[in-house]
Order: C-alpha cells, then sequence, then structure tokens
C-alpha cells in the first residue's frame, strides 16, 4: 500500500490539472447484521461503520457520484437499509452495480435487487459532464440469478460443473458473465461514445483480467468488446476479489478495487477522471495509482 504522503503527493500533482470529474468508489462492502457467521479475514459488523468513514470522506470532496461496485450487502436483504440509510447521507449521487452477494440476498431475484438498491437496471449507463459510463451486470450465465431449488438453478450448476470439468478454473457458483444482448449493448455503448468523442469507463463486479478464478465466466467475449480498436474504454474498474489487483484488456487497465469487508481497516476510493488516465487515490488498505491506456504493442495481460 503506497504511504499517505505518496497518496497526497499523487493526488495534488494530478488535481492541479484539473479533472473532468471526480467520484467515489466502493468496493465489497458486504454488510451483514449480529448473526453473520464469524469469519477469519471479514469483519461483517464493521461494514457500516466503515461505510460511514468513508461517505464522511467523499462528502469533503467534489464528486460527480459515488459508485458501489456491487455486494453491499453480504447474504440479507434485511441487511441492506442500514446501509442505504448511511448512503443517503451522501453529498453526491449514489449509483450501484449489482454483485454476487446482493443477489444471494434476494434469492437470486435481480429485478427484486435493482428495486432494493433504487438501480435504473440491472445495467445501464449514463453520460457525465463528458464522460460515458456503463454498468454492466456480471451475474448472467451462472448460477447466482437463479432462485434456489429451481430447474434454471439445477441446470446452471449442471453446465458449472462441466465448465469445471473442462478445467475452467473460474467455474464457481459466485462467478457469474455477461450474456449475449448485454455485449451487444456494450457495444453499442462504446461506438456511441466513441462517435460523440468521449471517454468511456466500464463499471462491473467482476473483473475480466488478469485470468483467474474469479475472473467472469465468459471473461473472453467480454474482452473481445472491449478491446475493438478504435473503441477502448479508458478504464474497466470493478470489485469481486478482496485482494485487489491490476490487469490489463488489451490497451485497458483492469482495475479490481479492494474489498472493504475485509480486515478491521478500511477502503475506499476517489477517482478523477482526465481524457487521457485517472488518477485513483486511495484511502486505508486501497492503493493510489494513476492508470492510462498501454502501448499496444505491450503483451503483458
Amino acid at each position: 500500500m503506497a504511504p499517505a504522503a505518496e497518496r497526497d503527493r499523487v493526488d495534488e500533482d494530478h488535481r492541479a490539472e484539473g479533472p473532468l470529474l471526480s467520484f467515489g468508489v466502493i468496493a465489497d462492502c458486504q454488510g451483514a447484521g449480529p448473526d453473520a457467521e464469524p469469519h477469519p479475514v471479514r469483519h461483517y459488523r464493521l461494514s457500516e461503520a466503515k461505510l460511514a468513514a468513508a461517505v464522511a470522506g467523499f462528502n469533503s470532496r467534489d464528486l460527480a457520484f459515488v459508485i458501489s461496485l456491487g455486494d453491499l450487502i453480504d447474504r440479507s436483504a434485511r441487511d441492506l437499509d442500514p446501509l442505504l440509510a448511511v448512503l443517503a447521507t451522501s453529498r453526491a449521487p449514489v449509483r450501484h452495480c449489482l454483485g454476487n452477494h446482493d443477489l444471494l440476498g434476494f434469492d437470486g431475484a435481480a429485478d427484486a435487487a435493482v428495486r432494493g438498491l433504487a438501480m435504473p437496471g440491472p445495467w445501464y449507463a449514463w453520460t457525465e459532464r463528458g464522460v460515458r459510463f456503463v454498468v454492466l451486470d456480471t451475474n448472467r450465465l451462472g448460477v447466482i440469478d437463479q432462485p434456489p431449488d429451481s430447474p434454471g438453478r439445477r441446470d446452471r450448476m449442471a453446465a458449472l460443473a462441466a465448465r469445471r470439468a473442462a478445467g475452467a478454473i473460474n467455474a464457481e457458483p459466485w462467478n457469474g458473465g455477461v450474456d449475449p444482448e448485454q455485449l451487444a449493448w456494450l457495444g453499442e455503448q462504446l461506438d456511441l461514445a466513441a462517435a460523440a468523442g468521449q471517454p468511456a469507463i466500464v463499471l462491473a463486479h467482476q473483473p475480466v483480467a488478469p485470468a483467474g478464478p474469479l475472473v467472469a465466466l465468459n471473461a473472453t467475449e467480454i474482452a473481445a468488446v472491449l478491446s475493438r480498436p478504435g473503441v477502448e474504454p479508458l478504464a474497466y474498474l470493478n470489485g469481486h476479489d478482496h485482494a485487489g489487483g491490476l490487469g490489463w484488456i488489451g490497451p485497458t487497465p483492469d482495475l479490481t478495487f479492494v474489498g472493504m469487508v475485509d480486515t478491521t481497516e478500511n477502503a475506499y476510493a476517489v477517482v478523477d477522471v482526465h481524457p487521457d488516465r485517472l488518477v485513483v487515490t486511495g484511502f486505508g488498505r486501497e492503493p493510489s495509482r494513476v492508470l492510462t491506456r498501454r502501448d499496444p504493442s505491450d503483451s503483458r495481460e
């Protein structure tokens, strides 16, 4: 983790140039009440206080919005209201991505989770100060969005088992993907942004890169849409992997934010958007960094 002095220096150096806008980021809050089972790393009952501290930090800045990258709750819709009450104190509007734990809390019912989080839909897009933001729902294709004990859940579990038998290390019930309809829509959104000369930022719960046990089930297909020449987004931002990390989708950085629920230390960030880069100022366990598109000749994942 970058020292506080280094974070401050990064923030000051780049903020002086004037970003197009700034927004706050939280990932994997996973708040739960007193009946939550103890966990060696995840401190569910501290999440509400951590979230309040993050919102207080956001309120000290001029932010266009705050985004939760999914998993606001851990496993029960009953835990949602206290967390939403905290988010209601945010000066900036709050937006959401659907996470697998959000769906778990609503028994796989995406429509109910969308209503509970007051989202415009499971996936959506908007333009803010000349920047196109595209929110994906990465909970499709697997078992996450199927009701317990339903025929759909049983069929998806069988398909997941076949993936696992074929060697897919991400074939787990907590992973999902992006369905064909949504992939087509994503391509359209990136085309619209490119035609309008707008930088685009894609927000989702699950990572696409680097390859690993927590990437989306159809990460290759998602990456193919995101890496089409001429329409590549400025960044792909996600949660899900609580350790955080950085990968690449062609020239586009895929930044996974650290999970707030892990350890007793907080984790959140403020992102300054410039036409050619993102400046991430991390707090607590979230590192600070500057993200730019890489040279296409760089073959690192």
